[in-house]
């Protein structure tokens, strides 16, 4: 293969992977992260741009989308943190299916990577909106609940509505988040 091509094959790949609902293997990760590796750092080597302090910040939005959060998932989550393209990492990373996404990312904590989309928002308009919550994707069942205040009630009700079976709706926590969740569904529904 050759590296240039990465990017379409895997695109392909995840296409047809999802046509057919099959999770992502576990054993093609580290071999498609490599490939990953050695694709940013052929575009690195092709780009003289100062700007740029790590490899991850050489994916474009739409290279994020092809590779999927599932290669992404096990990245360092410093490196995460310092990318300019976190944000969309993040997304990808959300709309992985509950067990993906604890595959994918059993170096850390789902949490870590949802306080980081949350971080993302700011603390300028601190609700949780319709959008924060899709972006989240799956990530939202690991907010804890000094984050599930925060969540606007219409805005979850609209979620939950459109989301249908799509996602899991199966939240595992402590007494003190089952706690939240309970208020924000009877906020939300009556």
């Amino acid at each position: 293969m050759e590296t240039v091509d990465f990017i379409n094959i895997l695109e392909t790949y995840n296409k047809q992977r999802k046509l057919f609902s099959k999770a992502f293997p576990k054993d093609l990760q580290f071999c498609t992260q490599m490939a990953l590796i050695n694709y940013l750092e052929m575009k690195a080597s092709l780009q003289d741009d100062r700007t740029l302090n790590q490899l991850l910040d050489y994916l474009e939005p739409a290279d994020i989308e092809a590779v999927g959060g599932y290669v992404l998932g096990n990245w360092p989550l410093q490196d995460l943190k310092q990318s300019q393209r976190k944000k969309f990492i993040l997304e990808a990373i959300g709309q992985l299916t509950l067990p993906e996404l604890i595959v994918a990312t059993k170096e850390e904590s789902p949490w870590s990577y949802a306080k980081l989309l949350l971080d993302q928002y700011g603390s300028v308009n601190y609700n949780i909106d319709i959008r924060e919550l899709f972006e989240l994707g799956n990530l939202f069942q690991f907010i804890p609940a000094s984050e599930i205040v925060k969540i606007n009630a219409a805005s979850f009700r609209l979620f939950l509505e459109s989301v249908g079976d799509s996602r899991s709706k199966t939240v595992c926590a402590d007494s003190a988040t089952r706690s939240a969740w309970h208020q924000l569904i009877l906020k939300s529904f009556g």
